[in-house]
């Protein structure tokens, strides 16, 4: 019922670019690029009524008064395109110097909370999301391949209101999430290991949001 719900409310990820020739070098911009659109499609005021995750990266609003807190010293900072950027790079940074330095596994806890290694462990839902995130961040690394990301995907803190932003194809439809559980961190937002609070989101799925410490995690900014 609750699978359900989410599936209903989460927003629908975007096209998948066309990964053909694309390098493997990856930047920390390229990667927020990659999760962002497949979060929000890069929308600032996203929101996700079922979970209260929000924001372009999707964040669970316990996390975000957790990591707020410690990064902009004020947990009840409001969450600005430029303040959700702040937040969301120092997490980034944080859980990729945590986990090897794979951007890959930052993406699997962004939306999961867990940190197995282990691709073959991972239901096809945290797969999926995954290889989404990774394509749309390798994509942004040439110009060719910038032209298959939908434009809004490049939001930054300076861009025109979602509303005026142009717009793209409609997304097709997220895969279904395997039959297996995730771990049920709370990610999207997930604390680092010094924090108390769950992944990136929510832990209940949201509309791209992760789990949150007293959710389940969803089959996943956070």
């Amino acid at each position: 019922m609750v699978l359900g719900l989410w599936l209903l409310l989460r927003p629908q990820p975007a096209p998948l670019p066309d990964r053909a020739g694309l390098g493997s070098d990856m930047s920390m911009d390229e990667f927020k690029i990659g999760i962002g659109c497949v979060e929000s499609k890069g929308d600032y005021e996203a929101f996700n009524a079922g979970t209260s995750a929000s924001g372009k990266y999707q964040i669970l609003p316990g996390n975000w008064s957790a990591w707020a807190g410690r990064i902009l010293d004020d947990p009840n900072a409001a969450q600005t395109p430029a303040n959700q950027e702040q937040v969301a790079t120092k997490r980034f940074n944080e859980l990729r110097r945590s986990l090897d330095g794979d951007f890959a596994r930052v993406a699997y806890w962004w939306l999961t909370g867990g940190e197995d290694p282990d691709r073959s462990t991972w239901s096809a839902f945290a797969t999926s999301y995954v290889d989404r995130t990774m394509a749309f961040a390798e994509a942004a690394e040439s110009e060719v391949g910038t032209e298959t990301i939908p434009v809004s995907c490049f939001s930054t803190p300076d861009d025109l209101h979602p509303a005026e932003r142009p717009s793209f194809p409609p997304p097709i439809d997220a895969p279904e999430p395997s039959a297996s559980p995730e771990p049920s961190a709370s990610p999207g937002g997930s604390p680092s290991p010094s924090d108390s609070v769950g992944p990136r989101s929510s832990a209940s799925p949201g509309p791209s949001a992760r789990p949150s410490a007293s959710h389940s995690p969803r089959p996943s900014h956070r």
